[in-house]
């Protein structure tokens, strides 16, 4: 999140307003995401028909195959260089 359009600032620093990148990573249990996206994919074919979105099969295989894995080599890692992590509402800092 980057937010630098500060009026009082501008007025000190022109068009160089001083910003900070700050990484903020959602925490959340794997069974949580899990269920959030078997519930994303069941609102899918309620919507669109048997023709849309994942079966159960298609899902678990999708999910064992490429989800699991690419949370755990890919999402999970950024949280040890986040500045910020929020889990259940609550804001951790390092």
């Amino acid at each position: 999140v980057q937010t630098c359009a500060l009026p009082i600032l501008h007025e000190a620093y022109g068009n160089d307003l001083p910003c900070k990148r700050i990484a903020i990573y959602l925490d959340a249990p794997i069974e949580q995401l899990k269920r959030g996206r078997w519930k994303r994919e069941e609102q899918i074919r309620e919507r669109f028909g048997d023709q849309a979105g994942f079966s159960e099969e298609e899902l678990t295989a999708f999910w064992e195959e490429s989800l699991f894995p690419g949370t755990m080599s890919f999402v999970l890692p950024c949280k040890e260089k986040a500045d910020i992590i929020v889990r259940d509402g609550k804001i951790l800092l390092d």
